[in-house]
């Protein structure tokens, strides 16, 4: 039976912002999944905590508060955030993510907001 790991850090900075990410899964060699929480402003990294659960069976779930929402609320003055701030970072998290794990790819799934977040991601 696999045990399964779990990785909450603060201070993981993206383009100079200090942000919250969160990573679950059975196993560190499964292919990652980053959930891209709706808002913007919003989080779910504890609300979807269970409702991911199943998916941390075949993927290392990864968690990620925005900045300006949830743990990351301080990585950047709220007046100061605009789309291009959540695509630089989100960018920034899926190269760190690829490179962390030695992957090509890596999966997005979004709700709401980050749906919308994705699609400007892959699009990058």
């Amino acid at each position: 039976m696999a045990t399964s790991f779990s990785h909450t850090r603060a201070g993981w900075v993206l383009n100079g912002r200090k942000q919250w990410i969160s990573l679950r899964g059975w196993d560190r060699n499964s292919p990652v999944l980053l959930f891209l929480a709706g808002g913007p402003g919003g989080t779910q990294m504890a609300a979807v905590r269970h409702e991911l659960e199943e998916l941390e069976k075949h993927f290392v779930v990864v968690n990620w508060d925005q900045p300006g929402s949830g743990k990351s609320y301080y990585a950047e003055k709220t007046k100061d955030i605009t789309v291009q701030t959540y695509i630089q970072d989100g960018y920034a998290l899926t190269e760190y993510l690829k490179d962390r794990f030695s992957l090509d790819k890596i999966y997005l799934l979004g709700e709401s907001w980050g749906s919308a977040l994705g699609i400007f991601l892959v699009d990058k």
